[in-house]
């Protein structure tokens, strides 16, 4: 963000109901904050209504590793996390606290077939990504991580990474009752219409 583009959005941030986060954004736009401060890369009002939901003993499942996977486990939870970027992984995965009950795993996009040739990435049964360099890879081994597990097993399970309505797609039937599902930094509309039935259990 450019320095005017940065001025004119804080004189709309102190100016909005969203003022009471101003000191949180300040913090958030310093190098490396999320790993340093443990945070989710969401909003701070949905961070907020995740960290009202948290309770020790659950069991968490993630898609995208970074400063989410760090603030997860402030709780005593456990965590599947799932991560696709090597360099990242290894990252992270240094930051990780010993005796922490999280399973981390790197899963890397494959070489995709002829049959995903043309795809639109917003399918769920696409399993793509519309990122440069995952161009000619498929993510149906990432996004399918979670079907080792139960239906109704995870208390929160939150999609960000990549090809995230084939995430969406595998993680609805993960969801507990009275659980949370949490679709990042994406078109919800988009996405949701084309899911078609598959998140009628859930409200909004």
């Amino acid at each position: 963000m450019s320095p005017s583009r940065e001025r004119g959005f804080l004189s709309r941030l102190i100016g909005s109901p969203q003022r009471r986060h101003l000191f949180r954004w300040l913090a958030s736009r310093r190098e490396g904050w999320l790993l340093r401060a443990p945070s989710p890369s969401m909003t701070f009002d949905a961070i907020d209504r995740v960290s009202r939901h948290l309770r020790d003993g659950m069991r968490i499942f993630e898609w995208g590793s970074g400063g989410s996977t760090l603030f997860w486990l402030r709780w005593r939870v456990e965590l599947v996390s799932i991560e696709h970027d090597r360099a990242w992984f290894e990252r992270v995965k240094e930051e990780l606290p010993a005796g922490a009950r999280v399973e981390y795993r790197l899963v890397p996009p494959e070489p995709f077939s002829e049959e995903n040739l043309g795809r639109d990435p917003s399918r769920p049964d696409a399993y793509l990504s519309t990122e440069e360099a995952s161009r000619g890879r498929t993510y149906r081994g990432y996004a399918s991580q979670v079907d080792a597990y139960p239906d109704a097993h995870f208390d929160l399970v939150v999609v960000r990474g990549r090809a995230r309505s084939s995430c969406l797609w595998h993680a609805a039937p993960k969801v507990k009752p009275g659980g949370l599902l949490v679709l990042e930094d994406a078109d919800l509309g988009e996405v949701v219409a084309r899911l078609g039935d598959r998140l009628s259990g859930f409200s909004r």
